[in-house]
């Protein structure tokens, strides 16, 4: 698989564990009744719901998989053409 092809299935992977950790952790906000933490209430039910490390997994596939999607840099291209 290449590189591009790479990338889309980790933004999808990620877009997809996101969506699933976003719906777990909105079903679980009215129940949080800390109103005021360091992190705010989205988090504190993220982590109540034991959706922290998917969220954070989540976030990561989307990071490595946009540069993955993106053409290779200008000045890479350039040398290769020299």
């Amino acid at each position: 698989m290449n590189r591009q092809g790479i990338g889309a299935v980790l933004l999808f992977a990620g877009i997809v564990l996101y969506g699933i950790i976003h719906i777990g952790t909105i079903m679980h906000l009215p129940d949080v009744t800390i109103w005021s933490t360091q992190w705010g209430r989205y988090l504190q039910a993220a982590f109540e719901t034991g959706g922290i490390i998917g969220l954070v997994l989540a976030i990561l596939l989307f990071i490595i998989g946009v540069p993955l999607l993106l053409p290779r840099p200008i000045a890479i291209q350039r040398e290769s053409n020299e």
